[in-house]
């Protein structure tokens, strides 16, 4: 039986001088279940927008058929070869362990990777959680309006803008 939980929902969470951030409570329950409470989340930075990728370790282990059928989809535009894929999605990768309560330290090359500084904006996305610096999110080209709007609501909520 497949107990296997999409990633949905989002928080903002600030981030500290360490690098110490919470995973929002909902997005951390779902890592739980699909990693037998392993509490370890896999840091990346995506493929295709300027954030990290999160997600949990049954998932890297199914990361190669997901690549795989990424490299058969793709219709024109820029292709990358298998050994380029495989590069970005299992060479530069981070295993980070995060406590009961969802905390975690990204390491420095990460928050680089993602321009992560004061804030982090976490986002579902169906296998994978999205980690963004929400100042970045804002000037995205490629982000949906609806989202571009709640990011702008909770740093509005926060008192920043």
């Amino acid at each position: 039986m497949n107990t296997r939980r999409t990633y949905r929902g989002f928080g903002l969470s600030g981030i500290d001088g360490k690098g110490r951030v919470a995973i929002p409570a909902k997005l951390r329950a779902t890592l739980e279940v699909n990693s037998n409470n392993e509490r370890v989340i896999a840091l990346s930075r995506s493929r295709t927008s300027p954030c990290l990728t999160g997600y949990d370790l049954p998932f890297a282990d199914m990361l190669p058929d997901v690549l795989a059928q990424e490299m058969t989809e793709q219709e024109g535009g820029a292709k990358l070869s298998r050994e380029n894929l495989n590069r970005m999605a299992f060479g530069v990768v981070e295993d980070v362990p995060y406590d009961a309560s969802g905390r975690l330290v990204i390491p420095p090359f990460m928050r680089k990777l993602g321009q992560l500084e004061d804030l982090a904006f976490f986002h579902g996305s169906g296998h994978i959680i999205e980690i963004w610096n929400p100042h970045v999110l804002l000037k995205a080209d490629d982000v949906p309006p609806m989202l571009v709007e709640l990011v702008q609501f909770l740093l509005e909520e926060k008192g920043m803008k």
